[in-house]
């Protein structure tokens, strides 16, 4: 999150010719400060276990709430729910329909246990 403004700042020109761009609700209201976002075409905002929304050119679109799931990592999970937004969007699907399935694939990401790390071997 600290890098999260100087990056929306250097990416501010550039940001109205993305197709779609993933921020969490924190960022997004640093994206306003910095951006007018009804120049922006699609807008996905997380919020934890909160709705998410999708923004069309700053109109709400779509909302999907993610099924409650205790977390117990949530690194990765806004990489979850972009890429499995997106490959639901390249097959098809409307935007609440991916938004629904990409709220669903980071709520079991971020309840599933880690996966162990070993312990390094001694000589």
């Amino acid at each position: 999150m600290p890098s999260a403004e100087a990056m929306i700042r250097a990416s501010a020109h550039w940001l109205p010719k993305a197709t779609t761009v993933f921020v969490n609700a924190a960022e997004y209201r640093l994206l306003e400060r910095v951006v007018d976002t009804s120049t922006l075409p699609e807008v996905i905002v997380t919020d934890g276990p909160r709705a998410a929304v999708v923004r069309h050119f700053g109109r709400q679109g779509a909302s999907a709430v993610p099924p409650p799931h205790l977390p117990r990592e949530v690194t990765g999970a806004g990489d979850t729910l972009a890429g499995t937004f997106l490959a639901h969007r390249s097959h098809g699907a409307t935007t609440a329909q991916a938004l629904a399935e990409a709220t669903a694939a980071a709520a079991r990401y971020v309840a599933a246990p880690s996966l162990p790390i070993p312990a390094p071997r001694r000589a």
